[in-house]
């Protein structure tokens, strides 16, 4: 279920990330991009 919840958690960051980067402002892109890596880097640990 914990897997699930992180998954789904994950998906919505990616959807975010796309979202501000779509919507333009180069510092809020990188921002969610620097943000992306590191939900990336605690999924790798934690699984």
């Amino acid at each position: 279920m914990d897997q699930v919840y992180r998954g789904s958690l994950t998906l919505a960051f990616i959807l975010l990330d796309f979202y501000i980067w779509i919507t333009g402002g180069v510092i809020s892109s990188i921002i969610a991009f620097v943000f992306g890596i590191i939900i990336l880097f605690s999924r790798i640990l934690s699984s």
